[in-house]
């Protein structure tokens, strides 16, 4: 199967010595519950334009990501009374995820991303995940410059995203020498998910 497009990576070891950068203080991270998935969605939307599909997220997308993770965080920052942005953050064994971050463009640059970006890592690190991984567009310039001032470094090897289907669009894509059972690291027996 032919890949759709060539992903970025980025990688980070997380230490509890060295704590996440500090984000601007104006921004309260709080927790995206039900009742703000629409709204997160529709920042998604806004943030992805002109995006491939494997780039667009809906309820399903996001369902689907939710649960290719053991365990996983989801938090939005409001501004002016509306959702400005929202990350989703999972964590399988020790290693974490930034499965999703999206800020809408009319709030990008003020401090958003970054926060929602720190209050993640702070989550990994207090959860006992070693390292963390996020993937991104090769020309998406704001994403892997975010991620840098968050300590990410850029690996050199690339991943391929496969096709979208309906079903499997959203699973986290492992780098190949991390994956768990690649590492002799074996997924929660109990099977449970956790939602903070």
């Amino acid at each position: 199967v032919r890949p759709v497009e060539h992903l970025a990576l980025l990688h980070r070891i997380l230490d509890p010595a060295i704590p996440p950068t500090p984000a601007r203080a104006v921004h309260r991270v709080r927790r995206l519950g039900a009742r703000h998935l629409a709204e997160a969605l529709a920042v998604d939307g806004a943030a992805f334009t002109g995006s491939t599909d494997i780039w667009r997220f809906d309820t399903s997308a996001f369902a689907e990501a939710c649960d290719a993770t053991d365990v996983n965080r989801r938090r939005l920052v409001r501004r002016h009374g509306r959702t400005a942005g929202f990350a989703l953050t999972g964590r399988t064994a020790r290693i974490g995820f930034i499965q999703r971050l999206a800020v809408h463009p009319d709030h990008q640059r003020v401090g958003v991303g970054s926060a929602l970006l720190a209050d993640a890592l702070a989550w990994l690190i207090r959860h006992g995940a070693r390292d963390v991984w996020v993937n991104t567009q090769p020309d998406n310039r704001p994403a892997p410059a975010l991620s840098r001032r968050h300590g990410f470094v850029p690996r050199h090897e690339s991943l391929a995203a496969p096709p979208s289907t309906p079903r499997r669009r959203s699973a986290p894509l492992w780098p190949p020498d991390r994956h768990p059972a690649a590492c002799g690291q074996s997924v929660d027996p109990a099977g449970r998910r956790v939602i903070n």
